[in-house]
């Protein structure tokens, strides 16, 4: 191994990602990539099965985030990005056992259509009233954090944060808008009222410029297609799946990485792009208050529920791309995503393909059910919103517990303080979910900013790590 040698731990789209940055940008950089799973892409799994494309995690790519979009066009995948289907566009609320739609221009969860707000079912005369006298709501002067639900409320009123934030938020992050951090989840919502004063100017503000792109796209196959290709990019890598980082550790010059099977590894910079807990239980040599502090990084858990059906057994027309659920009513599932008909080719012909998310804030605990229990929650969810009594022909179930990560108040200054008490270890540098956004782009765009940081300190002449005697084990 002649040139620096950079061990990125984590192989979800965060540490391919890295990994590929670090490769592309010094060909001279020796590249060892370990995952625990034994497989790459972390929450991104597509599964094949019967002509069904079955998500498990995320489905698709935002487009007004750019990094992923870039990224797939960068490597090739431009011809296959579909767009999700525009006719059939919106998503809608379960409210009472009806599907409602949601009013126009909710993605930021600011009502960036107002006229739409006007005419909705969804909020009461009285809410409206009090939305509407969200311009001449105090300013909040303090700089310090605040949760989104508190936000929401302070600006728009309880009845708005109610029937509309607290669904949007819910199917975004699964957490109680109460906890979440408003600088870490939508900082673009304290900016707007710090520079407009009000959000209904920040709106008025808006109109009439060209937008940067609100809708999603994916790969034909599934998103599955981007982790094979970044994965098949990763040339003269060495990938290790199946293999534990049990400790990182300063040597005499860089770092030594511990593997559960295996002799430890040599490093000149260490790139962790896996959860808080994670990074807390290996790299607790690196500082005393690190795993304390780690502690306070909250991770939920989720599961899908993919069923697939013969068409004819369900509604003649599914409004939208599928629907939320919001907490007040009471139910297990979170939301209902149409499938196959915002991506059309994820289910043959005369099939069709839905998606049921269940967990979150203020739902069942979907850790101590067995999967036939949560098929059963699903069925039951699409009984009573669609009437289906149908046996599916394809069941898919995909549990995600204790990866999701949970931005509650203090996020971005616990973030801080985290890379605070690193900075005196060059080279050790943290990415991912667990820190910096919980969308496949935030992924793409930390990956890019860590291996940026490794490789600066590749290239700062300084010795990485603390000058001291290697642990002997």
């Amino acid at each position: 191994m002649n040139g620096p040698h950079v061990v990125v731990v984590g192989g979800g789209i965060t540490g391919l990602t890295a990994a590929y940055r670090l490769l592309r940008s010094r060909p001279d950089v020796a590249v060892t990539l370990v995952e625990a799973a034994p497989r790459l892409g972390g929450k991104i799994v597509t599964e094949h099965v019967d002509g069904f494309a079955v998500e498990g995690g995320p489905d698709s790519l935002v487009t007004f985030k750019p990094q992923a979009v870039a990224l797939a066009r960068e490597l090739g995948l431009e011809p296959r990005l579909l767009p999700a289907a525009r006719a059939t566009a919106g998503t809608y609320l379960s409210v009472g056992g009806r599907l409602r739609p949601m009013p126009d221009g909710m993605a930021g969860l600011v009502p960036t259509r107002l006229r739409s707000l006007v005419t909705t079912p969804l909020l009461s005369p009285w809410a409206k009233l009090r939305m509407a006298a969200e311009p001449v709501v105090p300013v909040r002067r303090s700089a310090g954090d605040e949760s989104l639900g508190s936000f929401v409320t302070r600006r728009l009123g309880r009845g708005f944060h109610d029937a509309l934030a607290e669904p949007l938020a819910g199917g975004i992050f699964g957490a109680d808008t109460r906890d979440l951090s408003l600088l870490a989840t939508m900082p673009h919502l304290a900016a707007a009222e710090r520079q407009h004063g009000s959000l209904t100017r920040f709106v008025r503000s808006q109109r009439g410029r060209a937008p940067q792109g609100s809708g999603v796209v994916a790969p034909e196959g599934g998103l599955g297609e981007l982790v094979e290709v970044l994965a098949s990019a990763l040339t003269g890598a060495d990938v290790r799946t199946s293999t534990q980082v049990t400790w990182v550790e300063p040597a005499a010059v860089g770092y030594e990485v511990g593997l559960d099977h295996g002799g430890p590894l040599a490093a000149d910079a260490v790139l962790l792009a896996v959860p808080a807990a994670v990074v807390a239980r290996t790299a607790a040599a690196l500082s005393p208050e690190l795993g304390e502090l780690l502690a306070g990084f909250r991770q939920g858990s989720t599961v899908t529920v993919t069923l697939g059906f013969a068409r004819g057994d369900l509604p003649g027309r599914l409004p939208g791309h599928g629907y939320l659920v919001p907490a007040r009513e009471g139910r297990a599932a979170r939301a209902c995503t149409w499938s196959s008909v915002k991506f059309p080719g994820r289910a043959p012909r005369g099939r069709a393909l839905l998606r049921v998310s269940l967990g979150g804030s203020g739902r069942a605990d979907t850790s101590v059910l067995g999967d036939e229990e949560l098929v059963g929650l699903a069925l039951e969810e699409l009984r009573a919103t669609l009437a289906v009594t149908a046996e599916p022909v394809l069941v898919r179930v995909h549990r995600w517990e204790g990866v999701m990560p949970q931005y509650t108040l203090g996020h971005v200054d616990r973030v801080a303080r985290t890379e605070e008490l690193l900075s005196g270890h060059d080279g050790v540098v943290l990415a991912g979910s667990a820190f910096h956004g919980a969308g496949i782009a935030d992924c793409v765009a930390s990956g890019e900013r860590a291996a940026a940081r490794a490789l600066a300190a590749l290239g700062s002449g300084q010795p990485r790590g603390v000058r001291r005697p290697a642990a002997s084990r």
